[in-house]
C-alpha cells in the first residue's frame, strides 16, 4: 500500500538538495587570513567579498598595558575553521590569545618570551599561519631571534610549542642571555605555500657565535627546521648597509621563487636598497637603490624604523609603501642588477579586510601595515549573524 506523503515532507525533499548545496558553498567560501595583509604577496585582497556590517559581535583588547606610547599592532589571523589568532601587548611583552571567531569564546593563550629591540615606536609583533606538508601551523616570534610553533591551531588544547632557531638550537641554549640581548626578530613572519617561513632580524651590539656580527639580516626556516640566513650588508654587497627595517614585512613573488626585502645603512635611514633574494638559498638575484620619486629621484628614499612600510606584489609591479608616498617599481626594472630603478608614484588605496563569512572583520592599513593606535580589536557582522 502506497504511503501518503505530506505536503511538508514533499517540501523538505525538494529543499534538501538546495540546503546541502548552500552548506557546501558556505564551507567552500571559507578562506583563512594567514598573514599580514592576507598573503605572502601582501596584496590585502580578501575573498569572498565583505558584506554590509552594522553590529559589534565581540571585542578583545590588543594592548593590556596601554602606556600611551606610540605603537604598531600585529594584524589578527583567521583560520579556515574560523579560529581567530590575536597578538596582544602585555606589561612584560607579548602573548597570543586565540578565540572562536563566531562568538569570541577563548580557546587558549600562548606565552611568547619575546623581547623588543630598541625602538621609537613600539614595533609590530606579527605571527603567521603556515600550511604545507606539515599541516596547519602557527608560528610566532620568541626571544633571541628564535621562533615557536604549534600544530593544529584550531584545537582548544594544542600541544607544547616547539622552538626553532635559524642559527642552531644548541647555540641558543648555550648562550641564551647573549642572544636575547643582541638578536631580535623585528618584522612580521611571512610563510610560503610550502610552509617555509621568512623574517628579518635586527642585531644590536655584536651577536654571539656562530653569528659573530653587528649586521642585521634575513632568515628562512623550512617545516623540518632546516634554516639559513643572510646578513644585510652581504646581501647588498655594500659595506655601508647594516640593518633591515623594523616592521617591514618580507614579500614573496607571485611564483614563490623570490623573496623581496629592504636594507639600509646603520648610520642613516636615507640610504638603502630593495633586494630580491632567491627564496631557497637567499642568494641575491636583484638589487635597486631606493630613491624618492616625488622630487624626480633627487633625494634618497627614507626607510624608517618608525614606519610600517612594506612591500606589495602586484601583477606587473612591486610597490613599496613608504611614509609620505608609495613607490611603484616595474618588475622588469628590478630584475636587472644595479640598473637605476624607474620609480613612479603609486596610488595604493587603503583597504579594509573581512573574513567574509558570518563574522569578522578587521580594518587595516595606514602607512602600511599593522594596526596603528587602536587598542581594541572589534569583530563586526550583520544583524542576521547575531
Amino acid at each position: 500500500m502506497a504511503r501518503h506523503v505530506s505536503c511538508t515532507e514533499r517540501m523538505w525533499r525538494a529543499a534538501l538538495p538546495l540546503l546541502c548545496w548552500y552548506a557546501l558553498t558556505q564551507v567552500a567560501d571559507a578562506q583563512d587570513v594567514s598573514t599580514f595583509a592576507g598573503n605572502a604577496q601582501h596584496t590585502a585582497i580578501y575573498q569572498p567579498a565583505a558584506r554590509d556590517l552594522n553590529r559589534i559581535l565581540w571585542s578583545t583588547s590588543i594592548d593590556v598595558n596601554n602606556t600611551g606610547a606610540f605603537a604598531h599592532y600585529g594584524a589578527p589571523l583567521i583560520t579556515s575553521s574560523n579560529t581567530v589568532v590575536v597578538p596582544v601587548k602585555t606589561a612584560s611583552g607579548f602573548q597570543i590569545n586565540v578565540f572562536n571567531g563566531s562568538d569570541g569564546t577563548a580557546k587558549y593563550s600562548l606565552a611568547t618570551h619575546y623581547i623588543l629591540p630598541s625602538y621609537t615606536w613600539i614595533p609590530v609583533y606579527q605571527p603567521v599561519l603556515a600550511g604545507g606538508s606539515a599541516g596547519a601551523r602557527l608560528y610566532y616570534p620568541g626571544a633571541g631571534g628564535t621562533v615557536y610553533f604549534i600544530d593544529d591551531p584550531d584545537s582548544s588544547s594544542p600541544g607544547v610549542p616547539t622552538q626553532r632557531v635559524f642559527y642552531g638550537l644548541q647555540n641558543y641554549q648555550s648562550n641564551a642571555a647573549g642572544f636575547n640581548s643582541t638578536v631580535f626578530i623585528n618584522t612580521p613572519i611571512t610563510a610560503d605555500s610550502n610552509g617555509n617561513i621568512f623574517f628579518g632580524f635586527r642585531v644590536q651590539g655584536t651577536a654571539p657565535t656562530p653569528l659573530n656580527t653587528t649586521q642585521s639580516g634575513f632568515a628562512r626556516i623550512d617545516p623540518n627546521g632546516a634554516a639559513s640566513y643572510v646578513l644585510a650588508g652581504n646581501a647588498a654587497a655594500d659595506g655601508v648597509i647594516q640593518f633591515d627595517s623594523h616592521n617591514s614585512a618580507l614579500a614573496l613573488s607571485n611564483d614563490g621563487s623570490t623573496v623581496y626585502v629592504v636594507v639600509k645603512s646603520g648610520s642613516t635611514e636615507y640610504y638603502g636598497y630593495l633586494l630580491g633574494l632567491d627564496a631557497v638559498t637567499l642568494a641575491t638575484k636583484y638589487k635597486v637603490f631606493l630613491k624618492d620619486p616625488r622630487n624626480g629621484n633627487a633625494t634618497n628614499a627614507g626607510i624608517l624604523d618608525v614606519s610600517t612600510a612594506s612591500i606589495k606584489m602586484a601583477r606587473r609591479h612591486l610597490i613599496w609603501r613608504g611614509r609620505g608616498g608609495s613607490f611603484k617599481l616595474p618588475l622588469e626594472s628590478i630584475r636587472r642588477l644595479n640598473e637605476p630603478p624607474r620609480l613612479g608614484p603609486a596610488k595604493v588605496a587603503s583597504r579594509h579586510f573581512i573574513d567574509g563569512r558570518s563574522h569578522p572583520s578587521f580594518a587595516k592599513e595606514g602607512n602600511s601595515g599593522s594596526f596603528c593606535f587602536p587598542r581594541l580589536l572589534q569583530i563586526v557582522g550583520r544583524d542576521q549573524d547575531l
